[in-house]
């Protein structure tokens, strides 16, 4: 057997991951299935001069082919066969181990899977591809409860760290422990400090990054989508298009820009309500409102179980109820009396127009107006999408308003509303009622990122 043949075949092989990993245009699966051929081929000629060479060399052999079928995009039951024999004629191998573990993978044998990315790690602690593999992987266990579910999630957090501590020049590992955090606060904590640990992951990723990725694009719009921050939105899901066109970034795009133009059209109407109706509607706006009551989220002791008890901040959206806060003088805001981020001590009263339609569920928006016939855009997080409870016409009440002013750019205009944003739905009073707890929980954005 040529000398030179495993090395040309690794290199090969080498070749079709970097095609994988970073070329996206129209001919990327002609160029990959083209060397998944040409790798087979030659494996195939050679068949024989292989499996009667040594351990090694068989060992080899089965790792190349069963790593080159694996990138056939289902399941390959030949894949699976030809790394159990790599790994079992060279069981402290990691590379077949790894392989091994992304076939069973891809087969949705999760507790293999985990099973020999943990093993590849005994070998080598160090090992970034099993840790960051592992960190994703690891998301996709079954879980009994919720509080299986948010141990997980910390699991696939801390694997992600520990491949960013063992190479801190290593994109792929930010991008994957900022889907780590991005998944957690989605399926999870529902804390915001998870969006922005997650934003500089992806920042740290796009920095060292050798070839763009547009999944790191397209995830980081989806934060600023979820933010309202759609000039960053936009401009991140354009990238994203730039690299990748079957990702359908320049859709998620253009419905930002359609979303916006819509809510600038409507305020710019009146929200379509007749002169009369929306004096009458101003009018009924209390300018003071004296003494109120709102209702906060308070730990359910008698579901707390030791995992709890290690975890207090994790958990403590999941297992919360609502109670009665104390009551409180609040002092009443206009949107122009409203200062930009979190407006403490102070509760933005308005009225309810109309629902608006946009391509991301969540946040909820409404149309409102203050007494002052300000329109502003209320976002509500949090909360299901099947809120029957507001309607035309209700007076809102929100306390600690956090306000902002969302933008974007269209045909060298700028395009601008104001925004109140509700994060804590136990902050929001709907004539002077809450909002109860069959409408307190969070709606997911998107699937489990990987």
């Amino acid at each position: 057997m040529d000398q030179d043949l495993i090395p040309t075949i690794t290199q090969h092989l080498e070749e079709l991951e970097l095609i994988d990993s970073s070329y996206f245009k129209k001919d990327r699966n002609i160029k990959m299935r083209e060397l998944h051929d040409t790798i087979i081929g030659l494996l195939d000629q050679n068949k024989f001069e292989f499996e009667n060479g040594n351990k090694n060399v068989k060992s080899q052999y089965y790792y190349l082919r069963g790593k080159t079928l694996d990138f056939i995009p289902e399941f390959q039951k030949e894949a699976e066969e030809a790394l159990c024999k790599a790994v079992k004629l060279k069981p402290f191998w990691v590379d077949p181990m790894r392989a091994l573990a992304h076939v069973y993978w891809k087969k949705a044998d999760y507790n293999k899977s985990v099973m020999l990315y943990k093993n590849a790690i005994e070998e080598d602690e160090n090992d970034k591809k099993a840790l960051r593999s592992l960190s994703m992987v690891i998301r996709k266990l079954p879980t009994k409860d919720s509080h299986e579910q948010l141990k997980s999630l910390k699991e696939s957090i801390d694997y992600g760290k520990r491949a960013v501590a063992c190479d801190f020049k290593d994109s792929e590992s930010w991008y994957v422990l900022g889907n780590a955090h991005l998944t957690n606060f989605f399926m999870g904590s529902k804390n915001y400090e998870d969006l922005n640990f997650a934003l500089k992951a992806y920042t740290q990723a796009e920095k060292t990054q050798v070839y763009e990725h547009p999944d790191l694009y397209y995830n980081r719009a989806t934060i600023y989508n979820y933010l309202e921050n759609y000039t960053e939105a936009i401009n991140d899901y354009e990238v994203a298009h730039s690299i990748d066109q079957n990702l359908g970034a320049k859709d998620r795009a253009k419905a930002i820009e359609d979303y916006v133009i819509n809510v600038c059209n409507l305020i710019k109407k009146k929200g379509t309500i007749k002169s009369k109706v929306l004096n009458g509607i101003v009018k009924s706006i209390p300018k003071t409102i004296g003494q109120v009551k709102f209702i906060k989220p308070v730990k359910d002791h008698s579901e707390e179980t030791k995992y709890d008890e290690e975890n207090k901040e994790e958990t403590k959206e999941a297992t919360s109820n609502l109670v009665s806060d104390k009551v409180t003088k609040y002092k009443v805001l206009t949107i122009e009396q409203c200062i930009i981020g979190e407006n403490s001590g102070g509760v933005f009263v308005c009225k309810l127009i109309c629902p608006l339609k946009k391509d991301q569920e969540v946040p909820i928006c409404f149309l409102v107006v203050d007494s002052q016939f300000k329109f502003a855009v209320l976002s509500l997080y949090n909360i299901s999408r099947n809120i029957d409870k507001v309607k035309f016409g209700d007076t809102l009440m929100v306390k600690d308003p956090t306000y902002k002013v969302v933008s974007v750019r269209y045909k060298q205009n700028v395009l601008a509303y104001s925004c109140v944003m509700v994060t804590d739905i136990c902050n929001i009073l709907v004539n002077k009622k809450p909002l109860t707890d069959e409408v307190y929980h969070a709606e997911l954005v998107t699937e489990t990122f990987t």
